[in-house]
């Protein structure tokens, strides 16, 4: 079986090594890519400047505020693009706002999560996001 190609759009380094972290804890076989703003994730995902040979991700976890282009705009222009528009995109946001999570999810988003308090809760929320990916990328036997 090969690994998850997973790519996390966060701007802060520490939540970012967190979530880094606690992936890792879960040895569940997840290659973590990250992209620091929403403009850098777009060129990640349309393989454009600097990310020209970015491996495609089966699955991305998306901040909502990212400075230069914002988690709502960077779902919008993958939901306008007929290559990514199927991409799975779960929102990991300390927002607990439901406009933000209605928003979000009407914009294309397939979940979202607020960031847990503790260390533990982020290990459980990573299980959660990565284990039913990976058990749903399996081959049929």
């Amino acid at each position: 079986m090969s690994n998850l190609i997973a790519l996390y759009v966060e701007d802060d380094d520490s939540t970012f090594f967190l979530v880094q972290t606690a992936l890792s804890e879960t040895s569940l076989p997840v290659d973590l890519f990250r992209a620091a703003d929403g403009d850098e994730a777009l060129d990640f995902l349309k393989k454009t400047g600097v990310h020209r040979a970015a491996p495609r991700p089966d699955m991305v976890l998306l901040d909502l505020n990212l400075p230069r282009v914002s988690g709502f705009e960077v779902l919008e222009s993958v939901q306008s693009s007929d290559t990514l528009q199927n991409l799975p995109i779960c929102v990991l946001s300390t927002s607990a706002v439901v406009r933000d999570r209605e928003r979000a999810l009407q914009l294309g988003a397939r979940d979202f999560f607020t960031k847990p308090s503790t260390f533990d809760g982020l290990v459980d929320l990573m299980r959660s996001i990565f284990g039913p990916a990976l058990a749903n990328s399996l081959p049929a036997e």
